[in-house]
């Protein structure tokens, strides 16, 4: 539908802002955030879904239902106790964790504008979801399963680039957010000052200082 929308395929929907409005927030929940539309034939069922995915195409919907960083996990194995654990600690982090099939999500992959097909063949067995917008999150998380291997990394889409397979996890915890990336930065433009300042604090001269300054841009 979105692609459809895109193309300029599909009609303007007039008269549904109160439904579309609700459908959108349910989408945007935490939990229990898959609407359902019930009705008889011809009632405008699709015609919602329509207007969505125009709103989608065009980018007038809130952040959450935008452009995510996507992780692909194996949650097999995993006992109730755990799977509620894992969960917590997703809404903790702000990490929506979703249980897919294989079949479905390959569909949505082929409806974006994305070319997604690197991760098509880590599509197989029991695959969850999680959808983020800070691209190491669940690569830090996944990291604390680690050692019992489960729920384990099977691909990922974060950064604009594609990493398959369980080794690729350091990688993707390695990977700056843009947070961490503005630290660097103040702590690079700190590091000059806080050496003049123990200069000063030490007794030194300016007029040194600013000649070893001048010698190491050298």
């Amino acid at each position: 539908l979105t692609e459809a929308a895109r193309q300029g395929r599909l009609d303007r929907i007039v008269g549904r802002e109160r439904e579309l409005a609700r459908v959108t927030q349910i989408l945007c929940r935490r939990q229990k955030n898959n609407p359902c539309l019930i009705g008889e034939p011809g009632v405008g069922k699709t015609a919602i879904a329509e207007a969505l995915a125009i709103r989608v195409a065009k980018g007038d919907v809130p952040y959450k239902l935008k452009n995510k960083e996507i992780y692909l996990v194996d949650l097999t194995g995993l006992n109730a106790e755990k799977t509620s654990e894992l969960r917590r600690k997703c809404f903790k982090s702000e990490i929506k964790l979703t249980v897919v099939k294989n079949t479905l999500l390959q569909k949505a992959f082929d409806a974006s504008e994305i070319d997604y097909t690197p991760l098509y063949d880590s599509l197989k067995g029991n695959t969850a979801v999680m959808f983020t917008n800070t691209a190491n999150v669940p690569a830090k998380l996944l990291k604390e399963y680690a050692k019992e291997g489960v729920p384990s990394l099977k691909a990922a889409y974060a950064e604009e680039s594609f990493f398959v397979g369980a080794d690729k996890l350091e990688e993707l915890v390695a990977i700056k957010s843009k947070n961490e990336l503005i630290a660097d930065v103040v702590a690079l433009l700190q590091s000059p000052i806080k050496n003049i300042v123990s200069g000063l604090n030490a007794g030194g001269k300016i007029h040194g200082l600013l000649d070893a300054i001048a010698e190491r841009n050298k």
